[in-house]
């Protein structure tokens, strides 16, 4: 559309306004997009064998006082009805050159050329994308390594054991991974976990069984730590922005468990 339009401007097309009747205007073939504000009598806008519409009026006596015309932004205003923002004259062309600007100090950033912008933004993607593959790799190794030995610290309350644990900066799919296999490896059990960054914390909780139902748990654990949390009976998570009342939350789990066996007897 942009292209069209700056086509027709240089063209220096004429703009020629002349009143007449509504029906009139519509026999000519004009557009009118607010027909029911139109009176009888309208102003009809021609530009060349361009454009023919009904309007109020033009400042223009040809296209080419425009100058160049830049599209900002499109929106929908009515069914079928689109409103189009633009630009025009100097603050066209001011825009262009800022957008230039911008483009020199980012290739700048980049150390490449305007053109080799994408092809070096794709390289550091895929880099990062390589890095995270790396990081969630090394994550699952540091994980399954401490999964046996909580599994065997875990505290035995009424025949149900209760396992916990805390890393830094775990990712939350990861956690929930973690989550559900300490969970497989119980028989009857409730499984509390953290992953804690400087200035939040993520929490889950797996239970085997509906009588200790991991949503009563994790809301518990997560109004401890100053948050909030919720989920099903047998996984839910929760979360806060107050990390150092993680660890003393997670404390408190076995006096959680034993408090709702004692209410389910």
């Amino acid at each position: 559309i942009t292209g069209l339009l700056n086509e027709k401007i240089r063209e220096i097309l004429p703009v020629m306004v002349e009143e007449t009747t509504l029906d009139e205007a519509h026999q000519r073939g004009a557009i009118a997009l607010f027909e029911p504000k139109y009176k009888e009598r309208v102003k009809l806008v021609n530009i060349g064998e361009f454009s023919k519409e009904v309007c109020g009026g033009t400042h223009l006596s040809n296209l080419g006082e425009i100058g160049l015309v830049k599209i900002i932004s499109e929106t929908s205003i009515a069914s079928g009805v689109r409103r189009i923002e633009a630009l025009v004259g100097e603050k066209a062309l001011k825009q262009g050159e800022e957008k230039e600007n911008l483009l020199k100090t980012i290739a700048t950033k980049l150390g490449t050329s305007e053109d080799g912008i994408l092809a070096r933004l794709q390289e550091k993607e895929e880099r990062l994308q390589n890095q995270d593959r790396e990081l969630k790799r090394w994550q699952e190794k540091s994980v399954n390594s401490k999964i046996t030995k909580m599994l065997e610290e875990a505290e035995e309350i009424g025949g149900v054991k209760v396992v916990s644990g805390k890393w830094d900066n775990l990712s939350a799919e990861m956690l929930r991974e973690v989550a559900e296999k300490l969970k497989a490896k119980l028989k009857k059990g409730i499984v509390v976990l953290a992953s804690v960054s400087p200035n939040k914390a993520f929490l889950v909780a797996a239970s085997t069984q509906e009588s200790l139902s991991a949503d009563k748990i994790i809301r518990e654990v997560s109004r401890l730590a100053g948050g909030s949390g919720g989920g099903r009976w047998d996984f839910a998570q929760g979360g806060t922005s107050e990390s150092l009342k993680v660890s003393p939350a997670l404390e408190k789990l076995s006096l959680i468990v034993s408090q709702l066996l004692h209410k389910n007897r």
